[in-house]
């Protein structure tokens, strides 16, 4: 049974990444992008998660694997994901892989976007989340961490961003609503 979700965290995880590169080409104009570090980082913390991957003390299994513990975590990835799409939809021609401000750029509260002001970020946790609870190892509960550190960083830069495009909503928004999960933080 291992297998078989193996295969579909597989084509989840393709199915993601391929969405995300086509829909990456319907966008605005760049007006202003934030500094190298944000923007190259998840490139980065790609590469050096690669490399560490083949450490053998990353490969050792903390979690048991059950069904249950499979289901539970398909029905993660598989609604980190939907958040993180449905976010990204909800952008619209306003999104990048970077922070940045696009031309005529929109501030969108609407949708996700309601509860928390960085659902993509929230949607990819869940679903990392998702995967680390199905391998049951370190590396990805590491990977999680990481990312997690990753998204708080460049969260720190897209606010910087949007509160200097939207000095009067931005605050007014950041107020009412969380950074990662609704409600909480």
């Amino acid at each position: 049974m291992p297998r078989a979700f193996d295969a579909i965290f597989a084509v989840l995880w393709l199915a993601f990444i391929a969405y995300w590169i086509i829909s990456a080409f319907d966008v605005k104009k760049t007006r202003t992008r934030a500094t190298s570090w944000p923007r190259w980082s998840a490139l980065i913390l790609g590469a050096v998660l690669l490399l560490v991957s083949r450490l053998p003390f990353l490969r050792t299994f903390v979690l048991p694997r059950t069904l249950a513990s499979d289901v539970v975590a398909v029905l993660l990835c598989v609604a980190g994901m939907s958040v993180a799409i449905w976010a990204r939809r909800d952008l619209g021609r306003n999104w990048s892989a970077t922070p940045t401000i696009r031309e005529d750029h929109e501030l969108i509260t609407s949708g996700p976007y309601r509860f928390v002001r960085h659902p993509i970020y929230s949607g990819i946790l869940l679903a990392l989340l998702g995967t680390a609870i199905a391998s049951g190892n370190v590396l990805w509960l590491v990977a999680l961490a990481l990312f997690l550190g990753l998204f708080v960083f460049r969260m720190r830069a897209e606010e910087q961003l949007m509160g200097y495009e939207f000095p009067n909503q931005y605050p007014s928004y950041v107020a009412r609503t969380s950074a990662l999960i609704p409600f909480i933080w």
